[in-house]
């Protein structure tokens, strides 16, 4: 028998996380005006997607795509591709950190496949699907140096936060 795992705390818990992902969106360290060098959004998703499990990652990465394109500022039309990638980023965590012990290399391993099958993989496919190949290979070659400094940033980050918010869970019953 399937048993109900959305408890109206965890339902909340995923709100409150996408909210803090729609409220970090805008904070980003910026290169050049093409390249984000770090941006936080992402860190609160990971965290629920490390203590929730993979089908609210799933839940939380659509919902956080679709609201932070609502919020401004707009980076012009929606495109539903992206809303898969970010969906499939919170799985990917899920994935290596659901109901497993948090372990760093863990966080590393999800962060390196993240990197590999989403942000060069599928982002590059939706950039050649919007804007054609030539602009897409010179962003993803862009993004190449982003995405090895964000890497241990934020898997320091997600493996801090998700061990703390582990205990916490465990302490209020979530």
């Amino acid at each position: 028998m399937l048993k109900n795992t959305f408890t109206t705390k965890k339902i909340v818990l995923m709100g409150l996380l996408v909210a803090l992902s729609a409220a970090l969106a805008p904070l980003v360290i910026m290169i050049t005006p093409q390249q984000k060098f770090l941006s936080l959004y992402f860190i609160p998703l990971a965290v629920g997607a490390v203590t929730l499990g993979p089908v609210a990652a799933l839940l939380m990465g659509f919902a956080a795509d679709t609201i932070n394109f609502l919020l401004p500022p707009a980076a012009g039309p929606y495109f539903p591709g992206y809303a898969l990638s970010l969906m499939l980023s919170c799985l990917i965590y899920a994935l290596w950190q659901y109901n497993k012990p948090v372990r760093l290399w863990r966080v590393v391993c999800a962060q390196l496949c993240n990197a590999v099958f989403i942000n060069f993989g599928l982002n590059h496919l939706w950039r050649v699907i919007q804007f054609g190949a030539a602009p897409a290979a010179f962003y993803s070659s862009t993004r190449l140096i982003s995405n090895a400094i964000q890497l241990p940033l934020l898997a320091l980050a997600v493996y801090g936060l998700s061990k703390t918010a582990l205990t916490l869970m465990k302490r209020h019953e979530v």
